[in-house]
Protein backbone atom coordinates (compact mmCIF):
# COMPACT_ATOMS: atom_id res chain seq x y z
CA UNK A 1 0.00 0.00 0.00
CA UNK A 2 1.51 3.34 -1.06
CA UNK A 3 1.16 6.26 1.34
CA UNK A 4 1.48 10.05 1.10
CA UNK A 5 4.78 11.71 2.06
CA UNK A 6 5.26 12.16 5.81
CA UNK A 7 6.84 15.23 7.43
CA UNK A 8 10.47 15.30 6.26
CA UNK A 9 11.95 16.05 9.69
CA UNK A 10 10.25 13.10 11.39
CA UNK A 11 11.00 10.79 8.49
CA UNK A 12 14.65 11.86 8.41
CA UNK A 13 14.96 11.30 12.15
CA UNK A 14 13.57 7.77 11.95
CA UNK A 15 15.74 6.89 8.95
CA UNK A 16 18.82 8.30 10.67
CA UNK A 17 18.05 6.12 13.69
CA UNK A 18 17.75 3.06 11.44
CA UNK A 19 21.09 3.87 9.82
CA UNK A 20 22.86 4.32 13.15
CA UNK A 21 21.38 0.99 14.27
CA UNK A 22 22.58 -0.70 11.07
CA UNK A 23 19.00 -1.68 10.24
CA UNK A 24 18.63 -0.11 6.80
CA UNK A 25 19.28 -1.18 3.22
CA UNK A 26 20.14 1.61 0.79
CA UNK A 27 19.66 1.54 -2.98
CA UNK A 28 17.51 -0.46 -5.37
CA UNK A 29 19.62 -3.63 -5.45
CA UNK A 30 20.05 -3.78 -1.66
CA UNK A 31 16.34 -3.14 -1.12
CA UNK A 32 15.39 -5.86 -3.61
CA UNK A 33 17.68 -8.32 -1.80
CA UNK A 34 16.11 -7.36 1.55
CA UNK A 35 12.62 -7.94 0.13
CA UNK A 36 13.60 -11.33 -1.29
CA UNK A 37 15.01 -12.51 2.05
CA UNK A 38 11.93 -11.17 3.89
CA UNK A 39 14.01 -8.67 5.88
CA UNK A 40 12.37 -5.44 4.65
CA UNK A 41 9.72 -4.15 7.04
CA UNK A 42 8.98 -0.81 5.37
CA UNK A 43 10.24 0.80 2.17
CA UNK A 44 10.69 4.51 1.53
CA UNK A 45 10.90 5.62 -2.11
CA UNK A 46 12.03 9.06 -3.21
CA UNK A 47 9.31 11.25 -4.68
CA UNK A 48 11.45 11.85 -7.78
CA UNK A 49 12.61 8.25 -8.29
CA UNK A 50 12.54 6.66 -11.71
CA UNK A 51 9.49 4.71 -12.76
CA UNK A 52 11.72 1.69 -13.36
CA UNK A 53 12.93 1.75 -9.74
CA UNK A 54 9.37 2.11 -8.51
CA UNK A 55 8.25 -0.91 -10.52
CA UNK A 56 11.22 -3.06 -9.48
CA UNK A 57 10.48 -2.44 -5.83
CA UNK A 58 6.68 -2.51 -5.90
CA UNK A 59 6.49 -5.74 -7.88
CA UNK A 60 8.60 -7.54 -5.28
CA UNK A 61 6.95 -5.87 -2.28
CA UNK A 62 3.42 -6.31 -3.62
CA UNK A 63 2.64 -9.77 -2.31
CA UNK A 64 4.46 -9.39 0.98
CA UNK A 65 2.37 -6.75 2.78
CA UNK A 66 5.30 -4.34 3.11
CA UNK A 67 4.34 -0.69 3.54
CA UNK A 68 5.76 1.53 0.81
CA UNK A 69 6.01 5.19 1.82
CA UNK A 70 6.61 7.96 -0.67
CA UNK A 71 9.32 10.07 0.88
CA UNK A 72 11.20 13.25 0.02
CA UNK A 73 13.38 13.82 -3.04
CA UNK A 74 16.41 11.63 -3.78
CA UNK A 75 18.75 14.25 -2.38
CA UNK A 76 16.79 14.65 0.85
CA UNK A 77 16.37 10.90 1.27
CA UNK A 78 20.09 10.34 0.75
CA UNK A 79 20.94 13.11 3.19
CA UNK A 80 18.74 11.54 5.87
CA UNK A 81 20.79 8.32 5.66
CA UNK A 82 24.17 10.00 5.28
CA UNK A 83 24.62 9.34 1.56
CA UNK A 84 24.30 11.12 -1.75
CA UNK A 85 21.05 10.95 -3.74
CA UNK A 86 19.16 7.72 -3.00
CA UNK A 87 16.01 6.47 -4.76
CA UNK A 88 14.89 3.85 -2.25
CA UNK A 89 15.67 2.53 1.24
CA UNK A 90 14.30 -0.37 3.26
CA UNK A 91 14.15 -0.47 7.04
CA UNK A 92 14.73 -3.95 8.45
CA UNK A 93 13.94 -3.25 12.11
CA UNK A 94 10.30 -3.94 13.04
CA UNK A 95 10.08 -1.24 15.74
CA UNK A 96 11.58 1.50 13.57
CA UNK A 97 9.41 0.39 10.65
CA UNK A 98 6.32 0.65 12.86
CA UNK A 99 7.38 4.17 13.79
CA UNK A 100 7.79 5.12 10.12
CA UNK A 101 4.39 3.68 9.28
CA UNK A 102 2.85 5.68 12.13
CA UNK A 103 4.56 8.87 10.88
CA UNK A 104 3.19 8.22 7.37
CA UNK A 105 -0.30 7.49 8.75
CA UNK A 106 -0.29 10.73 10.76
CA UNK A 107 0.80 12.66 7.66
CA UNK A 108 -2.00 11.10 5.64
CA UNK A 109 -4.62 11.95 8.26
CA UNK A 110 -3.55 15.59 8.49
CA UNK A 111 -3.78 16.15 4.71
Amino acid sequence: MERKPPRPDKLAGALGLARRAGRIEIGTDAVRRAIKRNAARVIVVASDRSERTRQKVLVLAGGREIDVIEGPTQGELGESVGKGPVQVVAVTDAAIAAGLSAIAKDAKETM
